[in-house]
């Protein structure tokens, strides 16, 4: 599973979270969306999960290292099952001067999803 963050244009800005086996990991490239979004190199989180509920956080910054503009940002989902179903939530969601919560639209095996953000 990968979640990350694309600007408005749908450049890549940074991995929020990916789990995926740390050697010799074959199927990474599975994540086919956030690998060609990021290039396969900003593997930053931990092993392989079961299905359930899980958190990933944004800071707000880039994966340079700078800090992202507030504006309209892809929120991208993407789960794999081995041998079996790939699945993708990408929605815009505007990060501005306020508080707001929303709701991504499920897509395949994601069966919810959530954006809060926070000032």
């Amino acid at each position: 599973m990968a979640v990350w963050i694309e600007d408005a244009d749908g450049n890549f800005v940074k991995t929020l979270a990916l789990y995926h086996r740390a050697n010799g990991d074959n199927w990474l490239k599975t994540l086919s969306a956030w690998y060609a979004a990021s290039g396969g190199t900003d593997t930053t989180t931990s092993g392989t999960v079961p299905a359930g509920s899980f958190t990933a956080v944004w800071d707000g910054s880039t994966a340079a290292g700078a800090r992202a503009a507030q504006g309209s940002y892809y929120v991208c989902v993407e789960s794999v099952v081995e041998h079996g179903s790939e699945s993708l939530v990408r929605q815009q969601v505007e990060f501005a001067t306020s508080a707001a919560q929303t709701t991504l639209t499920p897509a395949g095996d994601i069966a919810a999803a959530a954006v809060a953000y926070t000032v």
